[in-house]
Formats: C-alpha cells, sequence, structure tokens
C-alpha cells in the first residue's frame, strides 16, 4: 500500500504569503492615516480662514457696520462642524495607529517581516 501523494507548503513559503498579507494591511493603514492626515490638514486650514472671517465680522458688527447676521450664523455653523470633523479625524488616526503597532506586535512576535528578508522564527 502506497504513501497518500500529499505535500505541505515549505515553511518559507508560508512565511512569505503571513508576511506579504500582513505587510499588505499595515499598507492600506498607513495609506489611510496619510490621507487622514491630509483631510486634517485642509479643515485645519480652512478652520483657520473661517475664524478669521468670523471674527473681522464680529468686529465689524460690533462697530455698527453692516454685517449679516445669518453670515456669522453660518460662519460659526462652520467652525463647529469643522472642529467636530477634526475631532473624528484625530479620533480616527489615534484607533489605526494602534491597530497598526498591534500588527506589528502580531508579527514580532511570531517572527514574520513586513519588510521581505526571511523568516526569523516560524510558530502560531
Amino acid at each position: 500500500m502506497g504513501q497518500p501523494d500529499f505535500r505541505i507548503r515549505s515553511r518559507k513559503r508560508d512565511f512569505d504569503t503571513d508576511s506579504s498579507r500582513i505587510g499588505n494591511v499595515l499598507a492600506v493603514l498607513d495609506e489611510q492615516i496619510l490621507r487622514i492626515n491630509h483631510e486634517e490638514a485642509g479643515l485645519r486650514s480652512r478652520l483657520d480662514q473661517t475664524t478669521n472671517d468670523a471674527a473681522f465680522s464680529q468686529v465689524a458688527l460690533e462697530n455698527g457696520e453692516n454685517v449679516s447676521v445669518a453670515e456669522l450664523d453660518e460662519l460659526t455653523d462652520t467652525i463647529t462642524r469643522c472642529a467636530e470633523r477634526i475631532a473624528f479625524l484625530e479620533v480616527q488616526v489615534v484607533f489605526l495607529a494602534r491597530l497598526r503597532q498591534d500588527l506589528l506586535r502580531f508579527m514580532a512576535d511570531r517572527g514574520l517581516d513586513a519588510h521581505g528578508g526571511g523568516p526569523n522564527r516560524i510558530g502560531h
């Protein structure tokens, strides 16, 4: 009676597959953190400009100049929405950064390498 023709993949191939898979997740996290930071920078710029516009409008109103209260309300609403969005983006970055650190620790604990190279140790 012959042995069944059953083979298992090599440890190197498993290592490369696992490292690549988790490395891809890390790359996605890095890309999303970068995108969030870009969005936040744009919002901060808009927030600064809107805050300045609101301050000048408020001074003008206090000096008796013709300033639309509706415009001031709109500026205030924009400031509030920008600040809320920035706060939520900051929470997202913290979450994604923690997830990234957890993945790096997971990889290190198992001897995986997100940047290529050979196995340090294989174990699950």
